[in-house]
């Protein structure tokens, strides 16, 4: 495992610990992009119902770089999220 899926899994174990979030910029490379998934809709505010239906655009994963984390949350799914931001788009890890 990589160093950026090590902290995003760690961000998430906090999050459900109920730990103090800060947001947390992550390197993108080769290894790990396919873990995260781009959003389809750009909320106003992050909450649960982001993750309904269909929320995620298939094969659209960000770029090799830097990607800053916003948020830790659960979707209405039952799955707990990391998300972050590549330029203008959000991003979410892990997909299931």
């Amino acid at each position: 495992m990589d160093e950026t899926t090590r902290i995003t899994n760690q961000l998430i174990k906090d999050y459900l610990d109920r730990r103090t979030f800060s947001v947390t910029y992550l390197e993108i490379n080769e290894e790990n992009k396919g873990l995260w998934i781009r959003v389809r809709i750009d909320p106003e505010a992050f909450r649960k119902k982001m993750f309904d239906g269909a929320w995620f655009i298939p094969g659209n994963h960000p770029d090799l770089g830097t990607i800053k984390v916003l948020r830790v949350l659960n979707g209405n799914d039952g799955i707990t999220r990391a998300v972050a931001r590549q330029g203008e788009y959000l991003y979410a890890y892990p997909l299931i």
